[in-house]
């Protein structure tokens, strides 16, 4: 193919990503379905350009498991198709194929934790224990934010910090190929001007199975507070954890010269085993990309565009009572709490060479002292019954919100929930799912009784469980709650009309 045949195969494929984006994010909410919308969803097909690698690939059952592609857009269409084919059950299009998940990453490095990326002289430091340390010395979370992961565990700060730089054992995946594809495209400091680009696809399913494999590595769903984590529901955020095959052991160990041989002949052969094990579980499709910037990325991909693509499923439910943490994560791609980065901040310049009792110490009373007059996005003593209730019924209905795109399904009978995502996440997070039950038999706004119905509906049997996870005094408490129903008009008790400011 000549240059411009190239060139012009390249703008007709960037063009066809933003007319399907258009038709699925239309008015401002996700959406499947119409005439116009499968008119673009075939012309991804159509000009979506997939080869076999030139160095070959798996195959199953005569399919390729590893693709290359000659841009970044012909990428994205050949994507977005077979996500769709993943969401869909009607006829025309093909069966339901399950859902998947996806990382996108800027250049071909091997598929890694962090912190098996560190130096190999360089101990791994204990940041993240740091980090938990700092949460357990904040106010104590209330108002529906005490059923989520408690960010003062260790392993709940880890998932925390992955957000932030922090070295951890985490691999980021999402439900939303959107988000892949913006961390593909993006910016990338390279020594050449081309390179290749990676996008990998892993079915849930086959994540679900891989803590049965010799070395387990094991899916995280632990719902984050989004006080603290607000970036993994814009992202559809879940982890992939590789602490069973776990090299901090190695990194802390003796740095004796002899044994630096030995050690570092098992750290290859651990990172070695554990991309070949990460890989086998996906697939791949490589393309060709420049550096740093792709040609017409920002306008598509970029922060602008990516709060209004993955805010669909929160800001675009307009409610005059969503406080500020709710709009930030719907406006602002990438958002995270200030309190958090400045702490994240002040640990990563922490100097852990003196003895670690002192380190702690210091590090604990400066924390304090840069984070004392910020503002925390989550409640203190002293709102009012209805404020109480609101605040509830907004930080229970964030994540449902994220859960609900992420299981959606559109069928010939309209839309469906996977109950294997719903199963997922409610397993893993049963007081959660038991607060949101209790909570919704009062309170549906923002959607919450809606969520919590479609979704128990193909999962009883995790809900069930999810109801009896619950203290008879928590259970009293959601039931408690004053109603505050959709549609209807909020007021106190004085029969005044309840106003946003008063929230």
């Amino acid at each position: 193919m000549s240059k411009v045949l190239a060139a012009e195969s390249e703008r007709a494929a960037r063009s066809a990503t933003i007319r399907f984006l258009e038709e699925t994010h239309r008015d401002g909410h996700f959406a499947f379905g119409g005439k116009a919308w499968s008119d673009t969803h075939q012309e991804l097909h159509r000009i979506a350009l997939v080869t076999k690698p030139a160095g070959g690939s798996r195959e199953m059952q005569d399919n390729l498991l590893d693709m290359s592609s000659p841009s970044f857009w012909h990428m994205c269409c050949y994507v977005l198709y077979r996500w769709t084919l993943s969401r869909c059950r009607v006829d025309y299009l093909a069966d339901y194929f399950g859902a998947s998940l996806y990382r996108g990453q800027a250049q071909s490095w091997p598929m890694l934790p962090s912190r098996w990326r560190l130096d190999e002289a360089q101990p791994a430091k204990d940041y993240n224990r740091h980090l938990a340390d700092f949460f357990a010395k904040e106010r104590p979370l209330t108002n529906g934010l005490e059923f989520f992961a408690a960010p003062d565990e260790l392993r709940i700060a880890e998932a925390i910090g992955q957000h932030h730089g922090l070295p951890t054992n985490l691999i980021d995946f999402s439900f939303d190929p959107i988000v892949a594809l913006h961390f593909a495209g993006c910016r990338s400091a390279c020594e050449q001007n081309k390179g290749m680009g990676i996008l990998f696809t892993n079915a849930l399913n086959n994540m679900n199975t891989a803590k049965e494999r010799p070395n387990p590595l094991m899916p995280r769903f632990e719902l984050l507070p989004p006080s603290h984590a607000p970036r993994i529901y814009q992202q559809s955020g879940v982890f992939l954890d590789c602490d069973a095959l776990d090299e901090r052991s190695l990194l802390s160990s003796d740095h004796s010269s002899g044994q630096d041989m030995a050690r570092n002949e098992k750290l290859s052969a651990i990172r070695d085993a554990a991309s070949s094990e990460l890989r086998l579980m996906c697939t791949t499709c490589s393309f060709e990309r420049t550096y740093p910037e792709i040609e017409g990325f920002e306008e598509v991909f970029g922060e602008e565009a990516m709060a209004y693509w993955t805010g669909s499923a929160t800001a675009n439910r307009i409610n005059p009572f969503f406080t500020k943490l709710t709009l930030d994560v719907g406006h602002k791609w990438y958002h995270a709490p200030e309190f958090v980065e400045v702490a994240v901040d002040e640990i990563k310049r922490t100097d852990q060479t003196q003895g670690d009792g002192c380190a702690s110490s210091s590090l604990a009373e400066r924390l304090n002292v840069a984070t004392s007059n910020i503002p925390r996005p989550f409640p203190g003593p002293g709102e009012s019954v209805f404020s109480r209730a609101f605040q509830y019924a907004e930080h229970l209905s964030l994540p449902l919100a994220t859960i609900a795109q992420a299981a959606f399904i559109w069928g010939v009978d309209g839309t469906d929930v996977d109950s294997d995502v719903i199963d997922a996440f409610v397993l893993s997070n049963l007081r959660f799912f038991g607060a949101c039950c209790y909570a919704s038999e009062n309170i549906s706004i923002f959607s919450l009784s809606s969520f919590v119905e479609s979704m128990e509906d193909v999962s009883p049997l995790a809900f069930a469980q999810a109801r009896k996870s619950l203290t008879p005094k928590e259970i009293d408490c959601l039931r408690g709650l004053p109603t505050l129903r959709d549609g209807d008009e909020v007021r106190n008790e004085g029969d005044i009309v309840l106003r946003p400011e008063d929230i």
